[in-house]
Formats: structure tokens, sequence, C-alpha cells
């Protein structure tokens, strides 16, 4: 029977397909833009196709000083990892290249310039050592006592430089500081003033 439309057959077909996701954007997350050596950087990515969508995966970090001395960190997608900074870290600006497959994202971070030494007294000997990352060129205060003496120093990074203590004899409380850093020791000292 042939119907009011002239049609004798009818039928549905369905057809289902899958795009597959293609990488085409990385965006790196950090921390902060700037930091002091000694301190850490919270690092983070995110993958997207060309929908925008986001991809899973792992993410690929160098990270470059400005001598050319690379780092290398795996980090999962939506996941975050640190990277410690030493305290003699050098400083000027680092680049963080994160790559995942053919895809590549770049990034500076700014190490800052510090100043920084570590007091130490054994016996009558004080030990000051360059702990930071440039020359350490401040004036520090020695007080034994109630005598107070002014030292200018210029310490070169990883440097260390030994002063013997000396005054008459007797125990004496010694402070040593530069106006960031001190420490404070009774002494038994020999010796003149």
């Amino acid at each position: 029977d042939v119907g009011k439309n002239g049609i004798l057959n009818h039928g549905e077909t369905e057809l289902s397909f899958e795009i597959r996701q293609i990488p085409t954007s990385i965006i790196i997350s950090l921390s902060n833009d700037y930091i002091n050596p000694g301190e850490e950087l919270s690092i983070g990515s995110e993958i997207f196709d060309q929908s925008g969508k986001e991809i899973s995966g792992v993410v690929s970090f160098k990270i470059t000083s400005p001598e050319l001395i690379d780092n290398y960190l795996n980090v999962n997608t939506g996941d975050f990892t640190s990277f410690d900074f030493a305290q003699n870290a050098t400083a000027g600006k680092w680049k963080i290249f994160a790559s995942y497959g053919d895809i590549f994202e770049e990034r500076e971070i700014e190490v800052s310039l510090v100043q920084k030494v570590k007091f130490e007294i054994n016996g009558s000997i004080l030990i000051i050592e360059n702990i930071g990352n440039s020359l350490y060129n401040k004036t520090i205060e020695i007080l034994i006592g109630n005598e107070s003496e002014e030292l200018k120093l210029n310490i070169d990074i990883g440097e260390l430089r030994k002063f013997n203590l000396k005054a008459p004899n007797g125990e004496y409380e010694v402070l040593v500081g530069d106006g960031e850093n001190s420490i404070n020791r009774n002494v038994l000292l020999t010796g003149n003033a």
C-alpha cells in the first residue's frame, strides 16, 4: 500500500563519532614572579585542547638559572609541586619551560639579590660565612662586654672569614650583628683588648 505521500519505506540510522583531543596550550601557574633565595616556588600547570577543554597528563618542566644550569620536574595537571631555591641561588632572571608533547610554554621568575651571613663563635674565634647570593659588604658590630667595635666587611659568595676575639682575661658576653642577623654568646677570653 502506498502511503499518503507516496512513501513506501521508512528508515532511521544513527552515527556517532568521537573527536580526538589535541593539546593546543599549556598554562603555567607560579606562586610568585619574584622570590628570595632560600624560599620555595609552587609550580602547577594545565593543558587545554582545541575546544578549550582541559586534558589530563604529565607536564615536564625545565628550570634554568641565569648561568644556564638546568633543573627538571614533572607535574600532573591540576597538581602543584615546589621548587626550593638555595640560600645562594643566583640572582637574576630564571626561565621556566613547560612542555607536553609538541607544545611549549615559557615564563620567567626573578630571584632577588640578598646579602646574608652566618655568624659562629668557636672558643675565642668569630667565624663569618657568606651564605647569601651576592658580595657581603656590610658593616657589623662586635660588642665584647661594654666595648663596641665596628668592622667593615667584603666577603665573596661562599667565603668564610675568621677573627680572633681578644680582651683582658675574663668571661665576656659577646654580641655580633649586622642589623638582620646576630649571635650572642658568653665567651672566655684572654689577651689584649
